[in-house]
């Protein structure tokens, strides 16, 4: 498996998209293709995207609902041919510009939509080729009712796992659960979200690898050891 990764969305903190690869067949699954404008959307394009005899983009799966994850899905599902995957229990974030607080921000972001192609939840499977290597869904709620990420499990020779968190975990810190000056984020809750982290993602081998939504990727024994949320 192969995990690509750009930065995307300049007006909201660079967030990082992905584009998770099948070696063998070259089909994948983009994540978080969170661009605002064209300049961003070829940058995306060349960067990740697959190219003559690479596969295909099988699905665009959004990790949760927050605007600076969601703000250029449909344009990439549309784009690829491709279901639009996510936990439903973000809907209401998806589709509501106020409740995702993209409004208090000074733009609506929103999806146009009142149902994902393809709902995810806890257990689900992403099959990049048949009978192939797959990748997991975590329910990982706390930023956000139904954020979600997506692990793959290494074998024997392969080198470490890793899961595409979205905004849970960061190097040294976990995702917000409010907006300074705007005030608390629809759903989110700093306890329950630690909560998740230690029994979701720190039972995990101490090599997994994090590959969250903004900033640098680490690993869940680096976290574990010193991030002073965990402690």
């Amino acid at each position: 498996m192969r995990v690509s990764s750009t930065q995307v969305a300049r007006d909201w903190t660079w967030t990082r998209c992905y584009l998770v690869e099948s070696v063998s067949s070259g089909n994948s699954v983009l994540i978080d293709p969170s661009t605002v404008d064209d300049r961003e959307r070829e940058h995306l394009r060349s960067r990740l995207l697959p190219g003559p005899g690479r596969g295909r983009v099988l699905a665009v799966v959004l990790t949760h609902g927050h605007p600076d994850h969601i703000c250029d899905a449909e344009y990439w599902a549309d784009q690829l041919g491709a279901p639009l995957a996510g936990n439903e229990a973000d809907l209401p974030l998806m589709t509501d510009p106020v409740l995702n607080a993209s409004r208090a921000l000074g733009r609506d972001i929103f999806l146009a939509r009142d149902r994902l192609d393809l709902s995810l939840g806890e257990g689900d499977l992403l099959e990049l080729d048949a009978g192939g290597p797959s990748l997991t869904v975590l329910g990982l709620p706390g930023h956000s009712p139904g954020s979600i990420g997506l692990r793959w499990t290494a074998g024997p020779g392969e080198g470490p796992g890793f899961v595409i968190s979205g905004d849970i975990l960061f190097q040294g810190s976990v995702g917000t659960d409010s907006i300074p000056g705007h005030g608390p984020l629809w759903g989110a809750s700093l306890e329950a979200e630690i909560e998740t982290i230690r029994k979701r993602l720190l039972v995990l081998p101490d090599d997994t690898v994090i590959h969250p939504g903004h900033g640098p990727s680490t690993t869940v024994g680096e976290e574990r050891a010193h991030n002073p949320f965990l402690a």
